[in-house]
């Protein structure tokens, strides 16, 4: 056998077996800090159905959030599942009082073509093989072993944009979280001064979840995510 079909082989192998471990159906919640401050609650349910996926995610404002901030906003991200994770076909984004901010994402992997369309404005951008959605990206990590975690370069986009991501892990720490004590990858994404910084500390115990997220902006705005609660169906 020649080594690169050996090789093809032995890969396809252990993605397939990461595959299986994925649970069907898993629902997140998680709480929303801004500045260190609870201002939401977020529920996320990925899905299994064959070779599709969908993801959907709904977030709420709470506390004095709440009064400003009325609607709930809402991302959905549909595709495939092929050997190596999460292939997105579609991704959309909902909200402000009226759904008046609206993107979307048409992945084309037959033409190698992103169509993209917010704010009344559509652009054709060229697919690159292993783009993400925001959605998506988060749970693509269910599909990858935790030494294929370790160094990640993806482009991702939100349906306004598409950018290139590349992340970093360190060694498996310990986090304190709503499920308990748990082990955990710390992820860092690899970013210039004067970008946003993001850290994802994902969940060794429970395949590969984000139970954490901190997003820093330039000038020094603070968002985070935590798990609050976990149901999954194998």
């Amino acid at each position: 056998m020649r080594p690169w079909i050996r090789l093809l082989l032995v890969c396809f192998t252990i993605t397939t077996a990461a595959h299986a471990a994925v649970p069907l159906r898993l629902v997140a919640d998680y709480e929303v800090f801004f500045n260190g401050a609870p201002v939401g609650e977020m529920r996320e349910v990925f899905e299994q159905n064959g070779d599709r996926y969908r993801i959907t995610s709904e977030t709420r404002a709470t506390g004095v959030m709440a009064l400003i901030h009325k609607k709930s906003a809402r991302a959905e991200s549909s595709g495939v599942i092929t050997p190596l994770g999460l292939q997105p076909e579609r991704f959309e984004a909902v909200r402000g009082k009226k759904g008046e901010k609206h993107e979307t994402a048409e992945f084309d992997w037959s033409r190698h073509s992103l169509r993209l369309n917010h704010d009344g404005v559509t652009e054709t951008l060229p697919l690159r093989q292993g783009t993400q959605d925001r959605l998506s990206a988060m749970y693509q990590f269910l599909f990858l072993t935790p030494a294929a975690r370790g160094s990640l370069k993806f482009p991702m986009t939100n349906g306004r944009k598409l950018d290139d991501y590349s992340y970093r892990t360190g060694a498996d720490t310990r986090l304190d979280t709503r499920l308990g004590s748990l082990t955990v990858q710390h992820l860092v994404k690899q970013h210039r001064a004067g970008e946003v910084a993001t850290e994802i500390w994902l969940s060794t115990e429970h395949h590969g979840l984000p139970v954490r997220m901190r997003i820093v902006e330039p000038d020094g705005e603070r968002y985070e995510q935590r798990v609050t609660g976990l149901n999954v169906s194998p």
